[in-house]
């Protein structure tokens, strides 16, 4: 992580109502959403959201229907006003910026795909990009293409493996939103998870699956296939000199293709390589340790 990021979120809070201003002392002072709605009739969408999105990496933004992640992403070409806050993006801050420089944002730095709600459905998807970049485009309409959200699996996957691909080749910063954590966790390389508008917890996804933050995570990460997620190279320790090894892995195999080279043996040793360097190794004993889910609150019994 980088001193300059290429969008920086610090200290943001948005909060609808007729006096947003008025009660965002209530909020700072420890006021909960739900104590918000009954005691002032406002709605805390987003509460001291504090984000860093790198270069050229994608930032997938994830939680619950009513976590606040359409009104976050949002804010970024502020087609939603923030009450309190800052969004810096290349070091400029967005709120200071004049409708012609709001204006220069949107249509030469940043692109937003909306879902189809968002689409005039007399215009073809030609029809849209021409109203901003004057593009050429696919001759269809909103009706005949959907985000992944609508797809079946098959195509969602060829989707997802399409952006990784474009953004190998284009090297793009991208903000991703998902209610999927196996999306999540395979396009990921920063993820930001909330609730009732703010961040749980943010990291490495491999990261975050092995140590999630508290039970709201646990129950996250509870249902994933951690054998098909989790990497060598999550879960590796150093080389240690001597140590007779029974093969080569890459520290990027999941830990479902290891299982697999070992037959489910659990007595091996793995020499981990990358690009050629031995980066470390594995004991097949830890693999095991890390496919049970670890949880954050600490050890619970069950009568």
């Amino acid at each position: 992580m980088t001193d300059h990021p290429k969008v920086r979120i610090r200290g943001l809070y948005k909060i609808f109502g007729d006096a947003p201003e008025a009660v965002l002392s209530d909020v700072l002072d420890g006021m909960s959403k739900t104590d918000l709605l009954a005691e002032r009739n406002h709605v805390l969408g987003l509460q001291d959201i504090n984000v860093d999105m790198q270069a050229g990496e994608i930032t997938v933004v994830m939680g619950l229907s009513g976590s606040g992640k359409s009104t976050l992403i949002r804010h970024l070409n502020r087609l939603i006003e923030p009450t309190s806050g800052e969004i810096l993006i290349d070091g400029e801050d967005v709120m200071k910026l004049s409708a012609d420089g709001l204006r220069a944002l949107r249509q030469t730095k940043m692109s937003m795909v909306f879902q189809k709600f968002a689409l005039l459905p007399h215009r073809t998807v030609l029809e849209h990009a021409a109203m901003a970049l004057q593009i050429r485009g696919a001759n269809l309409l909103p009706h005949q293409t959907e985000a992944f959200s609508a797809l079946d699996p098959l195509i969602r996957t060829d989707m997802q493996d399409l952006l990784l691909e474009l953004q190998t080749e284009l090297h793009k910063t991208i903000v991703f939103i998902t209610h999927d954590l196996d999306e999540a966790l395979k396009l990921a390389d920063h993820l930001v998870i909330l609730k009732d508008g703010a961040v749980v917890q943010q990291g490495e996804p491999q990261q975050i699956l092995l140590n999630p933050a508290d039970p709201y995570i646990e129950d996250f990460v509870s249902d994933i296939n951690r054998a098909r997620v989790l990497r060598v190279r999550s879960i590796m320790c150093p080389a240690e000199p001597d140590t007779p090894f029974s093969g080569d892995l890459e520290a990027d195999d999941t830990l479902e293709s290891v299982i697999t080279i070992s037959g489910g043996a659990t007595a091996h040793c793995y020499r981990v390589l990358q690009d050629g360097e031995l980066v470390g190794q594995l004991y097949m004993m830890d693999l095991v340790k890390a496919l049970v889910p670890r949880l954050a609150s600490g050890e619970r019994s069950v009568f």
